[in-house]
């Protein structure tokens, strides 16, 4: 990886980080090998470990949902027993996760993330739309 592409991603976490109004503790952008390569939150350790997980239980999840459903997976939300969330959500080739606080505002975040992480396919939207015509177009005929 070039020194510009972390240099956009470490302004990537510090823009959505200065955004959320301290409803977030940790961001990490990590490889799909769970490396990580731009982190905010000391101890570093634990940003590492974040990584490790992140990458692996997103990519399991989007070959399981793409093998049952035929679509992919936006984001994954963990809660946790203290009231903290890690959402992870694909960023181009790699993933973001982001550890909350407690008791996180959870619309402030996801619309953070979702800014940055990858558009869903305009397939999924027009069938969509196209499904919901169907179903009004099949109730106003009974």
């Amino acid at each position: 990886m070039t020194s510009l592409a972390k240099k956009n991603y470490g302004d990537i976490i510090k823009r959505i980080v200065n955004r959320s109004f301290g409803q977030i503790e940790r961001c990490v952008i990590a490889s799909e090998n769970g490396l990580p390569l731009a982190t905010y939150g000391n101890p570093d350790e634990i940003n590492e470990i974040i990584a490790a997980i992140a990458a692996p239980l997103f990519a399991a999840t989007q070959d399981v949902i793409n093998n049952l459903e035929k679509t992919r997976v936006v984001k994954i939300d963990v809660e946790f027993t203290n009231s903290k969330h890690l959402i992870i959500a694909p960023l181009f080739n790699d993933v973001i996760a982001v550890l909350s606080s407690r008791n996180p505002n959870l619309g402030l975040i996801y619309y953070l993330i979702e800014e940055i992480a990858e558009p869903k396919p305009e397939e999924n939207r027009s069938s969509s739309k196209t499904s919901k015509k169907s179903e009004t177009d099949h109730d106003t005929s009974l």
